[in-house]
């Protein structure tokens, strides 16, 4: 018995150890990720078998570091098999904003220098990729989008909505 309760106490330290030396410590050195308060976050109001619309906000805030190289952004709807079932179509419009000096929010420029194109992302196209420079704070929005529910969906009281997942690489 007492072997037992050593190894359930020892066992965590392995995955502190691990995740120690991984270099992450130090978050001013990676890029910070903030998934957006569930207030700001867009919504879809959807009755079966009628064409709607997505109300906007935010998903996720970038922040990323000082004197680092490019960040390679990748959105993922991740519930495509979920909402397959209960939607002819789901295509959302991506934004990736840039926060300046006085605290307001511009579209981003990518780090090939030019704006950030407009981007969809769909059941069929479950990502998109965004290469942003250093040193900003972004965040990433969906600014609109239109749905088709449909109408077979049976015993559902409520239609799935869109999950999303935030993939950060630093160059």
């Amino acid at each position: 018995m007492l072997p037992l309760l050593a190894l359930l106490l020892l066992a965590p330290w392995p995955v502190a150890y691990a995740y120690a030396n991984n270099g992450i410590g130090n978050t001013a050195d990676f890029v910070q990720v903030t998934p957006a308060p569930i207030e700001a976050a867009p919504s879809i109001t959807a009755y079966r078998g009628t064409i709607s619309s997505v109300k906007p906000g935010d998903l996720f805030y970038l922040n990323t570091p000082q004197g680092k190289s490019d960040t390679e952004a990748i959105l993922y709807l991740t519930n495509s098999d979920e909402l397959i079932h209960q939607y002819q179509y789901i295509i959302l419009k991506v934004g990736v904003y840039v926060q300046d000096s006085e605290g307001q929010w511009q579209k981003a420029v990518s780090s090939f220098g030019l704006e950030v194109p407009e981007t969809y992302i769909s059941m069929i196209d479950s990502q998109v990729i965004f290469h942003l420079p250093g040193n900003a704070k972004y965040k990433v929005t969906i600014d609109s989008g239109s749905i088709y529910s449909l109408e077979t969906v049976s015993g559902q009281a409520d239609l799935a909505q869109p999950n999303f997942y935030l993939d950060v690489d630093q160059g």
